[in-house]
């Protein structure tokens, strides 16, 4: 008896990147590049989460803070390898460009390094009230491309 295959990663792919594209209005280049910001800003927070990349005490003119790479050079002992670029804020900002160009389009980041870290959604499925943290995993599209 033959076994019934699902569809490749490939065609996965070119399935949710179509849906995406469909559904929201943006452009394929568009949509890859979140996904690859997405992966970045997961990475980010893994990192955060690992205590590699600390921020500094927050300034007036750097309200997030300085980040700093902080590595491990022997057990237990950690030492500050010094400011790093934001890599958060800029990939942060590119999103928000992009998701900025098609009119009714939200963006939400999840800075929890366990999931996915972009999600799409459309301003007009938020009812008066609702908050877009409350629901994100119900009406919005998560950012990610299978490795």
């Amino acid at each position: 008896m033959p076994t019934k295959k699902g569809p490749t990663k490939a065609e996965r792919w070119s399935i949710q990147l179509d849906n995406a594209c469909t559904r929201f209005g943006l452009t394929p280049y568009a949509y890859r590049k979140l996904c690859t910001l997405s992966a970045r800003l997961g990475r980010w927070a893994e990192e955060e989460a690992n205590g590699t990349i600390q921020r500094a005490e927050a300034t007036p003119s750097r309200p997030s803070g300085e980040p700093h790479r902080w590595l491990e050079w022997k057990p237990g002992y950690y030492r500050d390898c010094g400011p790093i670029a934001d890599r958060e804020l800029l990939d942060l900002a590119i999103a928000r460009r992009l998701v900025g160009e098609v009119p009714g389009l939200g963006l939400y980041r999840q800075d929890d390094c366990r999931g996915v870290a972009l999600y799409l959604y459309r301003l007009a499925d938020l009812r008066h009230g609702d908050q877009i943290d409350c629901l994100y995993s119900s009406i919005g599209h998560a950012c990610y491309r299978e490795a």
